[in-house]
């Protein structure tokens, strides 16, 4: 494990158990920064998770959000899938800024810095975007309050502010392919039987109606018995901001080489968006 990612583990690891549990009586309250969009782009890419050795013992998986391509074993490589309004690798700053000062203060260290996680949250964070569309105010507070219930605090320190993306776009159908023969089914056939939604974000599932119909709680715990794809879409869900999926079943063609995993996404309006990653080696 890389030390740069390691040491931030660290400082989080006792947080990971505080944060869920049930017997505190010190709840969150946060404030909330939200950036509302329909769906109308996507794209893909890939996160690894990596063991984490706490005291000798094994604790679990980081997720390493820089994977930075070749070969990696197939169950723990995830396809990432990230929704928007806008084209991010085409932004320009006249996008962002609308005062001719703040447009020249920034046009020479753009574009700004995209995390993999979340890839527009610095950007949201550091820059003033007006791309985003009308907002959903009753699922706000819904949100806000599924995260408070889910996260305590145990500090009389204010919490840092939520930057929280979330889709105004309903889904009619999700599906995974790729361009090689997986678990005996040939390129372009669905593999959605194989795979289970790792992460979400926001980490509920929404229905069309903007109703949270599994709270942060009842999903994380969805989400550990593993949610497939078809059950989240039984909800007729909005879209998450983004997406990580995981294999459960390893593929008896390992290894493969140049595996490209493709994503097509239908709205219940009728629209279809199709996206593919970067080739990858599966390896057992």
């Amino acid at each position: 494990m890389k030390l740069k990612s390691f040491v931030p583990f660290l400082l989080l690891f006792p947080l990971l158990f505080t944060a869920c549990d049930e017997n505190s009586e010190r709840k969150g309250n946060y404030m909330f920064f939200f950036y509302p969009r329909e769906v109308k782009y996507m794209w893909s890419d890939y996160v690894a998770l990596e063991e984490v050795i706490y005291k000798g013992e094994f604790a679990g998986y980081w997720c390493d959000e820089n994977f930075d391509g070749g070969s990696y074993p197939a169950d723990l490589i995830m396809p990432a899938l990230y929704t928007s309004n806008f084209r991010y690798d085409t932004l320009k700053v006249e996008n962002a800024f609308t005062d001719p000062e703040d447009i020249e203060s920034h046009k020479d260290n753009w574009p700004p810095l995209l995390t993999h996680k979340k890839p527009l949250e610095h950007f949201q964070s550091n820059f003033i975007n007006q791309l985003t569309d009308e907002g959903d105010p009753l699922l706000e507070m819904r949100l806000k309050d599924s995260y408070d219930r889910y996260h305590t605090r145990d500090s009389e320190w204010s919490a840092p502010p939520v930057d929280q993306d979330y889709r105004l776009t309903e889904i009619r159908q999700l599906t995974i392919t790729c361009n090689h023969t997986l678990f005996g089914l040939a390129p372009g056939q669905s593999l959605n039987d194989y795979f289970n939604i790792y992460s979400m974000d926001p980490a509920c599932i929404i229905a069309g109606n903007g109703n949270i119909v599994a709270d942060h709680r009842q999903t994380a715990a969805m989400i550990k018995d593993g949610l497939s794809i078809d059950e989240w879409l039984s909800y007729r869900p909005r879209s998450a901001a983004y997406f990580y999926f995981r294999l459960h079943t390893l593929p008896p063609e390992l290894p493969v080489n140049d595996v490209v995993f493709s994503f097509a996404m239908e709205t219940v309006d009728g629209e279809l968006l199709e996206c593919s990653g970067r080739p990858v080696t599966l390896t057992k």
